[in-house]
Order: C-alpha cells, then sequence, then structure tokens
C-alpha cells in the first residue's frame, strides 16, 4: 500500500514535500495573498458594472419558471415564446430562486452576486487542488497567482449565465482533488464525497461532466493502477448518477433523450467540431487562448512548463493540457486554465528561478554589458504585468471583447419596450456583435417579455439542426449592422422570420449601425418611435402591430 501511495508518473509532481515540513507562516502569508489577489480581480470586473456582465437573461427567464411551477422542473421555459425544453442543469436556478425568495437580495442582484462568489470559491479550490499536485512551495504559490490572473478563468464564471458554469467548474476541481486523495490513499471514506461532487457537478452545468471524466481519467492511469481505484470510480459514477437522477429522468420522460442529444452536438472534440485546418492549428497552439491582453505572459509560462515537464517526463500536466484542448471543443479555454497555471508554477519554480541563480552567461557575441536586474525584480515585472493585463475590461484580445453589461439608459429602453409596444410585437435586434456577447439580444426577452426573433441562447435544446440554422441567422442579420434597410427585409424573406420592429442598442462600449439607421431615418416602411441614448427604435408602419402612443 505504502508503495501505492507513492507512485507518480512525474518528479515534479507528487504528493508535496511540504505537508510533512511543518506549517511555515511565510508560506502560508504568500498563499493566502495569491487567493486574495484573485478575488480581488474578480470582484472588480463584477463591481465595476450595476448589472450582471453580458449574458444570463435566458437563465433569469428560466428561475421565474421554476417559482412559477413552485419549484417543480416545468417542461419548457418561457424564454422567447421559442418552445426551448427545461433541460438545463437546474442546481444553480434552485438556489437562486431560493435566495430570491428568502434574502433581501433581487434576482438581479443574485446574477451578479453568486456567480462572483463561487468564482472566489473556485480560485480557493484551484490553491487545494496545486497544493496537492505540485511539490515545490514556489510552484503552488506561482500557479495560484497565473490562476488568479487568467482572464479566461474568470470570463465565463462571473458572467450572468456564470450562475450555473462557475457552480459546474468549482465541483468539478473538488471532484479532481477528491480522485486523486483516493487514488493516492486508497481510503474508502472518499468515495461518497466524490460521489456527491460528481453529481452536483452534472446538477449545476451538465457542459462540464465531460471535464470531470477525461481528466478523472488521467489521474486514474497516472495513480489509480490498482483494483481499488477502478471499483471505487465505478462506486462513485454510480452514486453521481443516482444523485442527479431526479433531474435528468425528468427531462427523458418528457421529452426524451432529443434535448441532451441536440446539446451535446454543439460542444464535443476539435475533432468533431472543426475543420481539419482548424484542428491542426488548434493543437499547434496548444489552445493558448489565455485571454491576456497584448501579450500571454502566462500562457507563455504555461509553454515552458510544458516543454520542461516533457524533457523532465512529467507527462500528467501536459497530457491534461492536451486533453482539455482536443476533447472540449466549447470550453476547453476555460477549463485548460487549470494546466496552464499548474505548468507556469512548474516554469517559474524549476526553469526560470535556477537559470536566473546560475553564474551569468553572455547571451550576444558582443555583450553590451548586463543589467543589475535580480530574480525579484524579472519575476516582480511579470507579476505586475500580468495584473494590469487582468484588470483591462475591453478590448480583451484573443478572448472576449466584451466585459460590459446593460447600462441605466438600455434598461430604460427596454422598459419603454415593455410598456409601450404590443405583447406580440417581434423585434430584431441589430447590435452588430457575436451572438455570445449580444447582451441586448438575450436580455430583451426576459425584461421587456418581447420576442427577438434572431436571438440564438436555448436553441442548443432544441432539435438537431436548429442551433446551428438560428446562429447562422444571427450572423447573417448582424450583416446588415453595415448595410441599409433592404438587408433586413431580405434577411426576412431568406430566412422566413416576421418581424414588426428593429431594435439598435447604443452603449458607451458600442455604437452601432450608422448606415443602417440613416437608412431607416428615410425609409417610408419605418417609423421612428424611440431615440434614447440606450437605444433607437424603428417600426415597421406596414405592421399591425405597431408601438402604441
Amino acid at each position: 500500500m505504502a508503495d501505492r501511495r507513492r507512485a507518480s508518473p512525474s518528479a515534479a509532481v507528487v504528493l508535496p514535500d511540504h505537508v510533512a515540513a511543518g506549517p511555515d507562516r511565510r508560506y502560508q502569508i504568500a498563499l493566502i495573498l495569491a487567493v486574495v489577489l484573485g478575488i480581488v480581480v474578480r470582484a472588480y470586473h463584477v463591481m465595476s458594472q450595476d448589472f450582471p456582465l453580458n449574458d444570463g437573461g435566458l437563465f433569469y427567464t428560466m428561475v421565474r419558471d421554476l417559482q412559477a411551477a413552485h419549484y417543480h422542473l416545468p417542461a419548457f421555459t418561457s424564454y422567447n415564446d421559442a418552445g426551448i425544453p427545461y433541460g438545463y442543469s437546474p442546481l444553480g436556478f434552485y438556489l437562486a430562486a431560493f435566495l430570491d425568495n428568502w434574502t433581501p437580495l433581487s434576482l438581479i442582484q443574485i446574477f451578479r452576486w453568486l456567480p462572483l462568489v463561487t468564482t472566489a470559491l473556485i480560485v480557493v479550490a484551484f490553491a487545494d487542488l496545486a497544493r496537492t499536485l505540485l511539490a515545490s512551495r514556489t510552484a503552488v504559490v506561482t500557479s495560484i497567482l497565473a490562476f488568479g490572473l487568467l482572464p479566461r478563468s474568470f470570463i465565463w464564471m462571473l458572467m450572468g449565465g456564470g450562475l450555473t458554469r462557475s457552480l459546474g467548474f468549482l465541483f468539478a476541481l473538488i471532484t479532481l482533488r477528491l480522485l486523486y486523495s483516493f487514488y493516492t490513499s486508497c481510503r474508502w471514506s472518499y468515495v461518497p464525497w466524490i460521489a456527491l461532487a460528481a453529481g452536483l457537478t452534472v446538477l449545476s452545468h451538465l457542459g462540464t461532466a465531460p471535464f470531470v471524466a477525461f481528466s478523472g481519467i488521467l489521474l486514474l492511469i497516472a495513480y489509480g493502477r490498482h483494483r481499488q481505484a477502478l471499483l471505487g470510480s465505478a462506486v462513485a459514477a454510480l452514486g453521481a448518477a443516482v444523485l442527479s437522477a431526479p433531474w435528468w429522468l425528468t427531462v427523458l420522460k418528457v421529452h426524451g433523450p432529443g434535448p441532451f442529444l441536440a446539446a451535446n452536438a454543439t460542444g464535443g472534440s476539435i475533432f468533431r467540431s472543426l475543420s481539419l485546418a482548424d484542428t491542426v492549428v488548434t493543437l499547434a497552439q496548444l489552445g493558448l487562448g489565455t485571454a491576456e491582453a497584448v501579450l500571454a505572459v502566462i500562457g507563455m509560462l504555461g509553454a515552458l512548463g510544458f516543454f520542461y515537464s516533457l524533457t523532465m517526463k512529467d507527462w500528467l500536466l501536459p497530457a491534461w493540457w492536451i486533453a482539455i484542448v482536443t476533447l472540449d471543443a466549447r470550453q476547453g479555454s476555460t477549463f485548460s486554465t487549470v494546466a496552464i497555471a499548474l505548468l507556469a508554477g512548474v516554469a517559474v519554480a524549476h526553469v526560470l528561478l535556477p537559470a536566473m541563480r546560475r553564474i551569468p552567461v553572455t547571451t550576444l557575441r558582443q555583450s553590451p554589458g548586463r543589467a543589475g536586474w535580480t530574480p525579484e525584480f524579472v519575476l516582480g515585472s511579470f507579476l505586475v504585468f500580468a495584473t494590469a493585463s487582468a484588470f483591462i475590461r475591453t478590448p480583451i484580445p484573443g478572448g472576449m471583447t466584451d466585459m460590459g453589461a446593460l447600462t441605466a439608459d438600455e434598461l430604460e429602453a427596454m422598459s419603454w419596450v415593455a410598456e409601450e409596444t404590443a405583447p406580440d410585437a417581434r423585434f430584431l435586434i441589430v447590435a452588430g456583435t457575436p451572438w455570445e456577447i449580444d447582451r441586448t439580444s438575450e436580455w430583451l426577452p426576459a425584461l421587456a417579455n418581447r420576442k427577438s426573433v434572431a436571438t440564438v441562447q436555448g436553441f442548443e435544446w432544441r432539435p438537431l439542426g436548429e442551433f446551428a440554422r438560428k446562429k447562422q441567422e444571427y450572423i447573417d442579420l448582424q450583416g446588415c449592422a453595415g448595410w441599409i434597410s433592404q438587408c433586413l427585409r431580405d434577411w426576412s424573406q431568406n430566412t422566413g422570420e416576421s418581424f414588426t420592429h428593429v431594435y439598435i442598442p447604443k452603449s458607451p462600449d458600442r455604437n452601432c449601425c450608422q448606415l443602417l439607421r440613416y437608412s431607416l431615418e428615410r425609409d417610408r416602411r419605418y417609423r421612428l418611435i424611440y431615440d434614447g441614448p440606450g437605444a433607437v427604435l424603428f417600426a415597421r408602419r406596414q405592421s399591425k402591430v405597431l408601438a402604441r402612443r
């Protein structure tokens, strides 16, 4: 048994030697400061806005649907009158609904603060995982700093839609931490906790379950090559399935496997989701989409740790990074931040610091003289640069280009729509942005209770093929952002989607559709009905559903 506990695929990824060395005050302080910095970065992004970041309108409506059904799972969500099955993992919805009913917080406030709290706990969970996996204290602290400052580790988690994504990520890290402890200690007392954490992952965010599955298999290969590990893993998987069964059995009973098959078809591996050329490029880049502004310092450190680990025949972390990138096309860039941060810690502890402390070697044939930079100065500069990058909201090259939220003016425009337009009005929203960050298209159906005919959110749960069709319709519509009003009519004829109103959002970080607005103002088929700081709206004159005076 003792030999099993010492078994490890690498010298740099073992049970940490500092566990037996006793507490070290400076080390503990460094750990706490690293975690606090990551939490401060996340809090800054949320507190800089007065509304949930980016998305969340679909989930907001689903929480209201759950409350209206007295906490029984509805068959469909009322969101956007689109016939979307209520197939999402519901734990986040139940939690938000209970908090809305039993605390002074409004549901909008819950959509701001709950993702932040959960994302802060993710930093703590990662810190515990790093302390467990990495042998060097320097590597542990550095990896926590890296994870805390990687924008891609929190961008999708902090948004309104992070209500479910962040919970899934949190329970996933907890599951992996417990799996490691079980595989290296063979203590069966871990198995019920693994089942619970894995079941909560499924109930929080179904799309995170594959990450737990293939990561767990890697850990099993690395540390669990014994009968107890195989049997315990099977028991834990069965327990997770039983724990989550009340949800997925309900969905299967009402809808059959269709919603799950459709949702799965929108993600998967890069080999299924991308062309051959895109697959090669993604693998060549190792999925280095860290969303760091200007320069991917942490990503480059991760790549350095990747190749160093391979030269040391430490295969686990490099294999984990590659597995995440290749097996999860949708969320791979987010989950890969775990491996990138761990490898960045390895690079600093085992490559940079040892190199800096050796006798200087001239790199140029004619040296101009050496600068008196110390290792502390160099690494401190890296830290300052990465910290500044993590605080930048827009733009973030290589990642999400918009971490904004609906402004008070935009909310006022949606309130006007709810009060002054007919209930059966159908809106074309032209924002000129990708659908993932079109906050207007997602929130208008939830806040104004009006139909947005091109909104994509939720269609991944509709029958196979509808998500791809809706996404293409949205892309085609946004092509009209730089063209004239005839483009909207052509879009309607090509898609078969009728509309009564055109909604063009306005905000400090978006100034869209100047030509389209100019054309609509002069097109006799349209009438300007609202022009405020948050949006400009037009009604089609030939439509029977016009704005009420």
